[in-house]
């Protein structure tokens, strides 16, 4: 028992199966600091719990981690971090090293796979594509990647017209619309962008519609009923005023007024069909960083740890 010590920023999945929250990784706040390798789950009844698998990847901080549905598997790819690094992160970070490797999570164990080719290491964002039962990466380059089960393949990148041009976007699946969205990031520029894209499968197509959230402080995901998406924004760092939570019905955000708003700035938002909820797993800044677990019950928020 016990709970992960002040981590951030962790990778994190929700297996939807086993309705438990995996946490792997991260870097640690509090002393002594530095990127860690420890695999936790938590689940409404068990509470933290420290895994102790026979396999376990090298420690990092932002790895990208989602739930494969098809394969009943959590996927984790790449990662920041000096420890077992392969690759130059790139960009501003150059000097720090990158993992790209690929490993999944049965639930026991932790198993390496060896695809002949990987998107970028640095940042990559990760969403379940449920119409093509396969996980979607967005890469710091603007690519995109397809996992299935086996196998990355590349289905677009800046030679592609249209494409995202932002770095660090928000990706989530839109029930109403079947399709992976992309909003918010940073230009070539440097500048904070809201613009929306939507991935049919094949390309991506610019929405025309600008997102009303930050993407270093928001989440979205599936929302509890499985018909639209809801997006949270805390104010930390670039966003100011209050918490904000939002619903996307597939052609417009529109902002909800629940009684409650998390105090903690979401690490992920992450939809439990079983119990027709919403998770929100984050940190408080003022509690010093310690993980905050919501839910969201499709009217309010209300606090589980």
């Amino acid at each position: 028992m016990g709970c992960p010590a002040q981590w951030f920023p962790a990778g994190l999945a929700f297996d939807i199966d086993r309705q438990t929250l995996v946490l792997f990784g991260g870097g640690r706040i509090a002393a002594p600091p530095g990127d860690i390798n420890d695999t936790w789950e938590w689940s409404a009844l068990g509470g933290w719990v420290l895994r102790h698998p026979s396999t376990i990847p090298a420690a990092r901080s932002q790895t990208a981690m989602v739930y494969d549905r098809a394969r009943h598997l959590i996927v984790m790819y790449g990662g920041r971090g000096t420890v077992g690094g392969t690759l130059p992160c790139g960009g501003e970070v150059a000097s720090e090293v990158c993992s790209a490797d690929t490993w999944t999570w049965n639930g026991t164990d932790w198993t390496l796979w060896q695809p002949q080719s990987s998107p970028q290491p640095f940042v990559a964002r990760i969403a379940y594509d449920q119409s093509a039962s396969a996980a979607l990466v967005y890469d710091s380059s603007a690519e995109t990647w397809s996992w299935d089960g086996a196998t990355w393949t590349l289905k677009a990148s800046v030679s592609s017209s249209p494409t995202p041009l932002q770095a660090t976007p928000v990706v989530a699946f839109d029930p109403a619309t079947r399709h992976v969205v992309l909003f918010g990031g940073f230009n070539a520029g440097g500048t904070n962008v809201h613009s929306m894209w939507s991935w049919n499968g094949r390309g991506w197509t610019s929405l025309g519609v600008n997102a009303p959230l930050a993407s270093l402080e928001s989440a979205a995901v599936e929302n509890v009923d499985g018909i639209t998406m809801l997006g949270y924004q805390y104010p930390n760092g670039l966003s100011t005023g209050p918490a904000q939570t939002w619903v996307w019905t597939g052609t417009r955000w529109t902002q909800l007024n629940p009684r409650h708003e998390p105090t903690a700035s979401a690490l992920g938002l992450f939809a439990d069909p079983k119990s027709h909820q919403v998770l929100l797993v984050g940190t408080d800044f003022e509690k010093g960083n310690a993980i905050e677990i919501w839910v969201w019950d499709g009217a309010d928020w209300n606090q589980l740890v």
